[in-house]
């Protein structure tokens, strides 16, 4: 349930597969913007080793990160954990 919002960025700064950290009322974030042109903004730390998720790339419509390249969509949820076919359950960051 939304029970507000917050201005983060113009539209204008944040151009298809850029993703910037922005800090916003006291939490750290990973802004994206997928090839699809749609924005998501993340919590800005990887579950498994910590990395700051602006740290890494937009692959397609999803946030690499930088050090194992775990891939997290819009919502949050990892879409990709390289070499393992399952991923955990646990492997999610809180979407805004």
């Amino acid at each position: 349930v939304a029970l507000g919002w917050y201005f983060a960025m113009p539209s204008t700064h944040l151009k298809k597969g850029e993703v910037k950290a922005l800090r916003l009322c006291g939490q750290e974030l990973a802004i994206y913007r997928g090839h699809d042109g749609k924005v998501a903004a993340l919590d800005a730390y990887c579950p498994h080793m910590g990395t700051h998720l602006a740290k890494g790339k937009v692959v397609g419509n999803n946030v690499q990160c930088f050090f194992h390249h775990w891939q997290f969509n819009g919502e949050g949820k990892c879409a990709l954990v390289p070499c393992q076919k399952e991923i955990p359950e646990k492997a999610k960051v809180p979407s805004y």
